[in-house]
């Protein structure tokens, strides 16, 4: 007896994930021009912070680092703003507790990640994989022709 793996057909690159119950993400392709292009900068900028910072040098001081440059929050900046596309089942609560769905922007989308690390991970995950099926495609394609 043979388990058939049925490929996943992710379309325009982009696949819905249930991370958690009751939340839905749409992601893209880690492969999408944009994502690599912003994601390249954000790591030339992170390049120079180490280097300005001596880190990997017994010079390195971890006290002289400036909060407000902190890598963590430009990659994420990054997905939120090329990987993750749309989501269902994110609100907010008004003054008065009372629970509404808000709409994706890469600023709430950002704010996400942030309160929910494992979320930034699950995106990456997935975008990964997508990119990995698109190629596997390209490949099984041009095998055949």
């Amino acid at each position: 007896m043979l388990i058939l793996k049925t490929p996943k057909l992710d379309v325009n690159s982009e696949r819905w994930i249930t991370p958690m119950e009751g939340l839905k993400l749409k992601v893209g392709s880690i492969s999408n021009p944009a994502f690599r292009s912003h994601n390249a900068i954000v790591r030339r900028h992170i390049d120079k912070l180490d280097a300005r910072f001596k880190v990997g040098t017994p010079d390195f001081n971890p006290a002289e680092i400036d909060v407000t440059e902190i890598s963590d929050d430009l990659l994420i900046d990054s997905v939120a703003k090329h990987l993750l596309i749309d989501w269902e089942g994110v609100g907010e609560a008004d003054e008065g507790g009372k629970e509404a769905a808000v709409e994706y922007s890469a600023e709430k989308g950002k704010a996400l990640l942030l309160q929910h690390p494992e979320l930034y991970w699950a995106v990456l995950e997935t975008a990964s994989d997508i990119a990995a099926g698109k190629e596997e495609q390209k490949n099984e394609t041009v095998g055949k022709s």
